[in-house]
């Protein structure tokens, strides 16, 4: 892989602006379940390319790309400017998932990337609503991959929704940058299966004992895993329709959850929605590795199932490459995988947890709302115009998914304001 970096700079027409090669550091994380990110620091600013909206992409790789969402000029030292945005895939966290004009929910019954492409094709590239659109943006024919699926959906944050379908098919999801063709490209990805015991292709095994790990971190967790889900569709009281999904399980192995299921629509599957609910609650085994930089890219990469192996702890695990950060300083290039599932920030932990009441059915039988905002410069005071009708409760965490308390005024029955002590960056969910 090419160590040397260019950062080039488009305008949102993706017109070419110029290069930026005078940075101090840059790190670009790759992830295969959501969006990545990016920060790099400069000693001086050029305006003319450094702009909120402004699109980066690393040399010429359509996927190594992003948009700016932050600048931050430091007074006590203008020579350190700090530049952070997200991988194109945070477009669609700008976006909801509108059900078709007269029906209560978006619904589908077929394989996994068919929904995934039909999600962002309906309310991104072709919405009815046109000033929904993402200018240029188009997607990829669908190669028909992953399991069938009963799945619907109803104003829920798109991000979000393709989300979970990642976790629950393996299947990726990326944005790239086609520059010559001045489009976007959304895409659903299938990685490798790379593991020790395959016989299909040339085995990735990472292992201290092999030289190809320089530092390994590994993580085995139960906390918050469940795999027992009674899933509650329609219905009132004894009458409500439960469906018990892994009821085999007995004992210390049995971890049950209940599962709000009532936007389910009559004849939809309780089952499916149970295990993709079930699948953002999983056992976590994962190793954070430094890895020798030779093969990234050219015999492994995001999305493959690898095997780990580590005798001192006479571990062999496969797992998937879940995320990768690379890291350009003066002193070299750094990859650094996650191999498996991380263990989830509290933020994610509080959206997996608001998410059963976003868009579903509250007690009156009417439709709960929630909404998510997302503080990307730090501020004092957070103004929160969240139009949901209502006076929410609200739970904040900062950008390293630590719950803040701050003292919430509310204007009206749509506005809010969150004065904290100092100010920082992160996220309210509002419920």
């Amino acid at each position: 892989m090419d160590t040397n970096i260019n950062i080039r700079i488009f305008d949102k027409d993706i017109n070419f602006l110029g290069e930026v090669d005078n940075f101090t550091s840059l790190f670009y994380i790759r992830k295969w379940e959501t969006y990545g990110e990016f920060e790099f620091h400069l000693s001086k600013i050029d305006k003319t390319l450094i702009k909120k909206g402004n699109i980066i992409m690393l040399n010429k790789d359509g996927n190594r790309t992003g948009v700016i969402e932050h600048i931050e000029i430091n007074e006590e030292s203008t020579e350190d400017i700090t530049i952070k945005g997200f991988s194109l895939l945070y477009w669609l966290t700008q976006r909801i998932t509108v059900p078709p004009a007269g029906q209560d929910n978006h619904s589908f019954n077929c394989n996994v990337e068919d929904i995934m492409i039909s999600l962002v094709e309906t309310n991104a590239v072709d919405p009815t609503d046109i000033n929904r659109k993402i200018p240029k943006l188009i997607v990829d024919t669908s190669k028909n991959r992953g399991d069938r699926l009963q799945f619907q959906t109803r104003y829920k944050n798109l991000s979000d929704e393709l989300t979970k379908l990642s976790k629950g098919s393996g299947l990726g999801f990326t944005i790239d940058l086609d520059y010559r063709n001045k489009q976007f490209i959304f895409k659903v990805l299938e990685g490798k299966n790379l593991s020790y015991g395959q016989g299909i292709n040339p085995p990735a095994i990472f292992s201290k004992d092999y030289d190809n790990i320089l530092k390994q971190n590994y993580i085995e967790s139960d906390v918050g895993y469940k795999n027992v889900g009674y899933v509650a569709g329609q219905g009132e009281g004894a009458g409500r329709q439960i469906e018990i999904i892994s009821n085999e399980l007995t004992g210390f192995d049995r971890r049950e959850t209940f599962i709000d299921a009532r936007d389910i629509e009559e004849g939809g599957s309780l089952i499916d929605r149970g295990r993709l609910k079930l699948s953002e609650s999983q056992q976590i085994q994962s190793f954070e590795c430094e890895v020798d930089t030779r093969e990234y890219k050219k015999t492994w990469d995001l999305g493959d199932i690898v095997t780990t192996l580590n005798k001192k702890l006479g571990l062999r695990v496969d797992n998937r490459v879940v995320e990768i950060r690379e890291v350009y300083e003066s002193n070299g290039f750094k990859v650094e995988p996650t191999f498996g599932s991380p263990i989830p920030t509290l933020g994610e932990k509080i959206k997996q947890m608001t998410d059963s009441s976003s868009g579903g059915s509250s007690g009156g039988g009417g439709y709960d709302k929630s909404y998510t905002f997302n503080q990307i410069s730090p501020k004092e005071v957070w103004k929160i115009p969240h139009g949901l009708g209502k006076y929410p409760s609200v739970t904040v965490v900062d950008s390293g998914g630590n719950k803040v308390v701050g003292d919430t005024k509310y204007i009206d029955i749509n506005n809010l304001e969150i004065s904290f002590v100092g100010g920082f960056s992160g996220i309210a969910y509002l419920n």
